[in-house]
């Protein structure tokens, strides 16, 4: 079965994707450039993982996260755009910072 995503979004010029989909209880996040994923759920810490699925993968994203344009991303958080990358945090205070061509950070 394929997920199907609830919510998709995506930074100026693809630089990073996020969709949480309705059979997974996750917020995924992912740079194409690298296949790069970071996912979460509203609580907890997020590990860092490189999925060759993602590499190069783009997503039919509903909304464009312009820079400094923040969004509440349902129960799992808010991510916020710019220059720089993607980050993303939930009610724990934990999350990632995705950078825009490399770099991360997990808080």
């Amino acid at each position: 079965m394929v997920a199907t995503p609830v919510v998709a979004l995506e930074t100026p010029r693809q630089a990073a994707f996020c969709e949480v989909a309705t059979e997974r209880s996750r917020l995924s996040c992912w740079r194409p450039a690298d296949g790069l994923t970071m996912s979460m759920s509203g609580v907890g810490r997020s590990k860092p993982v490189i999925d060759v699925r993602n590499r190069g993968r783009v997503a039919q994203a509903r909304v464009i996260l312009r820079y400094g344009a923040k969004l509440r991303v349902r129960a799992y958080g808010t991510c916020v755009s710019d220059r720089t990358g993607l980050t993303c945090r939930n009610s724990d205070k934990h999350g990632w910072w995705i950078g825009r061509k490399q770099g991360f950070r997990i808080f």
